[in-house]
């Protein structure tokens, strides 16, 4: 479905056609009146003020005193006027009648502007070919004149007509034609039409981030003086119908409302009946089958009655998928042909017709009809690659997959739904990829091999990753197939998880359902319970170990890890982790299903209970942790039975191996799992990590780290882990988090341990670049580009050739900044201001900003499809308050880097100022750490020691606030952020009391279940 700008203001009551007073002297004031009303798109009381003028003129004609040009150019006028009312018939009516009173004496340029407007009134009933001789006829009298803005009317129609036809080159060859030459007179509102029909073009051959290219193009144009409420009417339009293709469907409901008000004050029926079109569909959408019926019926009555023959063709297509959701076939099947019927009324090709046959093959495969299936989608096909109609070839090849696997056609189906998924992944519809990959995930289970078996796993994982709230899945359904494929790979735990995951989800709602998984569930279970779980060979990979460990190695050997995990399987537990006590911190090396807070904390309980143990000989075993008056003061609660093997080194416990499982009693654990745990534990400890940094670097990562970041969190080491996975992909990594954190430095190490390395890293602070100098600092400037650019410069971005480019505050560019950064990371190209050729830049690009990006996409401070694009490898940086091991290690850096910048000697920290910078919250976090200390070095001068007197004020009182101010101490944020900040935190605190069970959480908090979702999605909250 598409939708053209049709409105041409100015090309109705002409100002420079001289009335004739000497003749007419009394109908001429009438006629000017109706001129203002037409201006300000009062049509229907232009229409009056013309119709009284041609009454007098009617009144005041004889023999002696003929008709003149007047009559003809009312005539005109009051086509205008029925034309911009969306009455097509009336319009054409006027229009013949003006050609026939001023045959004997109009020119041929008058005669060929009344020809333009029977050509758009043949466009809007859908007669393009005829449309197109009659413009071909008037563009041979223009073409000579200086009538420009005649001429960009003709080139725009044709290219509308070429765009309806599906020659979609032709037709952005004239809109390109017609912009440049309103261009040329200076045509602000002309040019803002130009660009809504490119956009509707890309929207065609479904290139969203384009589409909305233009769409910012011609709304910048329309802002102003510029802008009238036809073209607004024209601009919810178009996007209403890019919107719903997208998947957004609430945004386009916003955008149909808009239109309809206005549509109905302007008294466009034309409009009205689109609208109606589009308000039909997401009624469809969203099950409300009533609203939908009237609202397409409606539209069907006043498409009939204007002779809007698209329109007319759309309301039997969209009632045809109506009765598909009702599940009334033959009614849909009748929609269907009548909607064929009238389409090709309008062309033997068009979308429409493309359109059509992916329906009825949709149809006939519900109808079990699988050889009529294939023959629709291959008519389809065909037609959408005669018209260029890219948003049908997935569903299509979707309707082909489904059918050739029901015929028997393994392979055919396999290749017929991978090219489905990757038609949905270039048009970037999640929901719809989401679909292509549960079918694909369930054949490949039906196929059953272990190559089809892994193949179906991983698509089941790519899944759930998935935004499906506008699908026809659901979450619960993936997770499911994603339990089936573990199963039948053997991982018994994994696919419980999966199965956890479903309850978790709370999306089991009938009993069928509730068998159905009952039954999966026993399926699991018998498998765990008959899985012949040998010791030999872990024997004999314990055997072997002291192979695994080479030399000083600093990070876990994969096999040693296995052989964790192994262990952990093996004995059946819930959780496990792996960690080994350092000075003032504990350290973890692996963890098993469990979170690094969690993990941390039963670890620390585990070892204080082995110290304070004085007759501790071994490992020690808890049937029932709930009775055990050791584990009433943890802080994190074992499963019910659990075990804790110490790691031994020469100055006592510097760690231990922690095990626990969620059943209670003798069958918790038996002497075996004692005997066999042991055996790992006296091995395991010789090859632990002496390195702070994570075991999961490389370790040229890990030199770099070591070298530049200073940090003994478990948190910023995972950041870090993530940091070196993605530095030798070209994908953009935008990294998130509080001002102060270090999202530069970590950009910058990045680039350090990437193929780029030893390219140029161009940093640039967007927020620190006056907005009327960023475009030209980014992307260059011509000499003569603005006033001052007296030299050609080459910008930022292309000074980044071969490099790195880091965007820092990316939140801080305007709107229309914003598409130009979107337009440089899709085509990889920049254009100089003032400049006509563009470059091509190979630069990978890094991004970090403070603020929710996602939060500002809701309020429409940010692009979507920007945000969308930057999302490639999202990083959260942790703020220092979360990363307490970081505060005097940070702190003893900065005390030894200030004192040798005075050439002193580093004083020592006292028990009080050490634990007041540990209970500040740091608002500015490292770097505000910075300044404290400098401070506190500076002031210290003789003396030896730090004391909390040289602290700043504002840390004592502040830090009494303790964790629940959220980040309420800092008095120069906004109300609005504060709120947001306190939220953000009650949120998070909740969700981790309760396991992330969010059903839990909703009615703790007394909200409701999608509200909860909404703003776990806006604070972009995960399980740590």
């Amino acid at each position: 479905m598409h939708e053209f700008g049709d409105g041409e203001r100015a090309h109705g009551p002409s100002p420079s056609e001289p009335h004739n007073r000497a003749d007419y002297p009394l109908p001429l004031s009438e006629e000017e009146v109706g001129d203002l009303h037409y201006h300000a798109e009062g049509y229907s009381s232009a229409l009056e003020y013309y119709r009284s003028a041609c009454e007098q003129i009617e009144a005041a004609h004889n023999e002696a005193r003929p008709r003149s040009l007047l009559t003809m150019r009312l005539a005109r006028k009051i086509g205008d006027c029925y034309r911009r009312q969306g009455l097509p018939v009336e319009a054409s009516r006027q229009y013949v009648e003006a050609l026939k009173v001023g045959a004997a004496y109009a020119t041929d340029e008058q005669n060929a502007s009344i020809y333009v407007r029977q050509a758009d009134v043949l466009f809007q009933t859908s007669d393009y070919d005829r449309a197109l001789d009659v413009l071909l006829s008037a563009m041979a009298v223009l073409a000579s004149t200086d009538m420009h803005l005649e001429v960009g009317w003709v080139q725009r129609l044709m290219g509308a007509c070429h765009h309806r036809l599906g020659n979609h080159a032709k037709a952005e060859e004239f809109y390109q034609d017609s912009l440049a030459t309103y261009r040329r007179v200076g045509e602000v509102l002309r040019q803002a039409r130009i660009y809504r029909n490119l956009a509707v073009l890309a929207k065609t051959a479904c290139r969203w981030n384009r589409a909305m290219f233009f769409f910012d193009k011609a709304e910048r144009l329309l802002q102003g003086e510029h802008g009238t409420p036809q073209e607004s009417c024209i601009l919810y339009l178009n996007r209403a119908i890019l919107h719903r293709k997208m998947g957004q469907r609430a945004r386009a409901r916003a955008d149909v409302q808009r239109g309809l008000s206005l549509a109905r004050s302007l008294g466009d029926n034309f409009r009205l009946a689109k609208f109606r079109l589009i308000e039909g569909q997401l009624d469809i959408d969203e099950g409300r089958f009533a609203e939908a019926e009237s609202n397409l019926l409606e539209c069907k009555v006043l498409a009939e009655r204007i002779h809007a023959r698209r329109e007319v063709a759309l309301s039997e297509e969209f009632l045809g998928d109506l009765m598909m959701a009702r599940g009334l076939w033959d009614e849909a099947e009748r929609s269907y042909a009548e909607a064929e019927t009238r389409a090709r009324e309008i062309s033997e090709t068009n979308d429409i017709l493309a359109e059509v046959y992916r329906r009825r093959a949709e149809l006939a495969f519900e109808r079990g009809e699988f050889t009529e299936t294939l023959a629709m989608a291959e008519i389809g096909h065909e037609l959408s690659d005669a018209c260029g109609e890219e948003f049908e070839r997935g569903y299509l090849e979707r309707a082909r997959g489904r059918a050739l696997n029901a015929l028997g056609d393994f392979k055919g189906a396999l290749a017929a739904l991978d090219a489905s998924l990757a038609a949905f992944e270039k048009l970037r519809l999640p929901a719809e990829i989401a679909v292509a990959l549960q079918l694909l995930g369930d054949l490949h289970l039906e196929l059953n091999d272990h190559t089809n078996l892994l193949l179906a796993r991983a698509r089941f994982q790519q899944a759930v990753t998935l935004d499906v709230s506008n699908s026809s899945i659901t979450p619960c359904s993936l997770y499911t197939g994603l339990a089936r494929a573990e199963l039948a790979l053997g991982n018994n735990d994994e696919a419980l998880l999966a199965l956890f995951e479903v309850e978790r989800l709370s999306c089991v709602s009938d009993t069928e359902a509730d068998g159905t998984l009952d039954d999966l569930r026993a399926e699991i279970e018998a498998a765990m319970s008959s899985h012949a779980n040998t010791l030999s060979s872990q024997y004999q990979a314990i055997a072997d170990l002291p192979e695994m460990v080479v030399e000083d190695q600093v990070h876990l050997n994969g096999d040693l890890e296995s052989l964790l995990r192994s262990l952990a399987k093996r004995l059946g537990v819930t959780r496990a982790i792996l960690a080994r006590h350092e000075v003032g911190k504990t350290k973890l090396f692996w963890r098993w299903e469990v979170g690094v807070r969690d993990a941390r904390s039963l670890a620390d309980h585990a070892i204080s209970l082995l110290v304070d143990d004085e007759h501790f000989e071994g490992p020690r075993v808890w049937t029932h942790t709930a009775a055990d008056i050791g584990w009433r003061g943890a802080k994190v609660a074992p499963q019910a039975s659990a075990i804790v093997y110490p790691l031994i080194g020469q100055d006592g416990i510097e760690g231990v191996l922690y095990l626990d499982a969620a059943r209670e009693g003798s069958s918790g654990f038996d002497a075996e799992s004692l005997a066999l745990g042991s055996t790992y534990v006296q091995l395991i400890q010789e090859s632990l990590p002496r390195s702070t940094v994570s075991s999961s670097l490389t370790p040229d990562a890990g030199a770099v780290v070591r070298r530049r970041l200073i940090t003994g969190s478990a948190a910023m080491e995972e950041v870090m882990v993530l940091c070196s996975k993605v530095a030798s992909s070209p994908y953009t990594v935008l990294f998130s988090g509080e001002t102060g954190t270090g999202k530069g430095l970590l950009a910058s190490i990045v680039h350090e341990i990437s193929p780029r390395a030893g390219q140029a890293f161009v940093s640039v602070n967007c927020a620190a670049i006056p907005e009327t100098l960023l475009e030209s600092e980014l992307f260059g400037h011509v000499k003569g580009a603005f006033t001052g650019a007296d030299r050609d410069r080459e910008g930022l971005i292309l000074s980044a050739q071969g490099g790195t480019l880091f965007l820092d505050e990316v939140g801080k560019m305007s709107l229309p900044m914003q598409s130009k950064l979107l337009h440089f990371l899709d085509s990889k190209e920049v254009r100089p201001v003032g400049g006509s050729q563009t470059v091509r830049v190979d630069a990978r690009v890094l991004v970090a900003s403070k603020r929710n990006l996602k939060g500002m996409v809701d309020r429409e401070e940010f692009l979507e499809d920007l945000y969308y694009r930057l999302l490639d490898f999202p990083i959260e940086v942790p703020p220092l308050r979360d990363r307490g091991d970081d505060i005097l290690l940070l702190a003893r850096y900065y005390i030894d880097r200030t004192a040798e910048e005075l050439g002193r000697s580093a004083p020592t920290m006292t028990r009080a100022y050490a634990a007041k910078l540990r209970a500040h919250r740091w608002p500015g976090n490292v770097r505000e750490m910075e300044k404290v200390i400098k401070r506190s070095v500076i002031l210290a001068q003789d003396d030896d020691r730090l004391r909390d007197t040289y602290l700043t004020t504002e840390l004592s009182p502040r830090a009494s606030r303790g964790a629940g101010s959220a980040d309420l101490h800092n008095d120069t944020m906004p109300l609005k952020e504060q709120i947001a900040s306190l939220e953000r935190t009650v949120l998070r605190r909740a969700l981790e009391s309760h396991d992330w069970n969010r059903a839990q959480v909703a009615r703790q908090l007394r909200i409701s279940y999608p509200t909860l979702l909404q703003k776990i999605r806006i604070y972009e909250l995960r399980p740590q």
